[in-house]
């Protein structure tokens, strides 16, 4: 979470860290880097979850991924394997709401929040980023404000998707040690 500019003229999107001053750039981090840096990781999956105005310009266009049920932990561990890079954002080029109605967080990531406490199964960020998407535009529409959840593949994506899976048993498949 935090603050993010649209360069209008080059239309391109950057972050604010704490110490960015919004009339000097040279702090800004610009979302070519963070792709960049997304790209060189050797990590098998990672995913960006930006709660910021204009968060949407990180993309570079792409899909997700649906499972059928009857392979779904085939499925889970294909995706698994393959390279993910993927983004949820707040919104898209434009600003979004901090909050509403006196909540100590974002619309975002209270949406975000409670979907991952509800879960008690694998999700795919796919998944997720519907459900979310599906609240914040709900919550915000009920206050008058248009705000739409992004979810896409970023540069260097190999068709995996991010997987979300609750503290299991270690009998479980897709347990994870602590």
């Amino acid at each position: 979470a935090g603050h993010g500019e649209l360069d209008e003229e080059t239309n391109t999107g950057s972050w604010l860290p704490v110490n960015a001053e919004r009339d000097n750039d040279t702090e800004w981090i610009a979302n070519s880097r963070v792709t960049n840096i997304l790209s060189a990781l050797r990590s098998r999956n990672a995913m960006v979850i930006a709660d910021s105005c204009y968060s949407g310009s990180i993309f570079r266009g792409g899909g997700s991924t649906t499972l059928t049920a009857e392979t779904q932990e085939q499925m889970l561990r294909r995706l698994n394997e393959k390279k993910t890079r993927v983004a949820l954002t707040s919104g898209g080029n434009e600003p979004v709401v901090d909050a509403v109605g006196g909540s100590d967080h974002s619309v975002f990531a209270a949406s975000f929040l409670n979907v991952l406490e509800r879960n008690e199964s694998v999700l795919m960020a796919s998944d997720l980023s519907r459900t979310v998407r599906a609240q914040v535009i709900a919550i915000t529409a009920n206050s008058g404000v248009e705000q739409t959840p992004e979810f896409r593949d970023l540069v260097g994506h190999d068709g995996g998707d991010f997987l979300f899976v609750p503290k299991r048993s270690a009998t479980d498949p897709f347990f994870i040690a602590e």
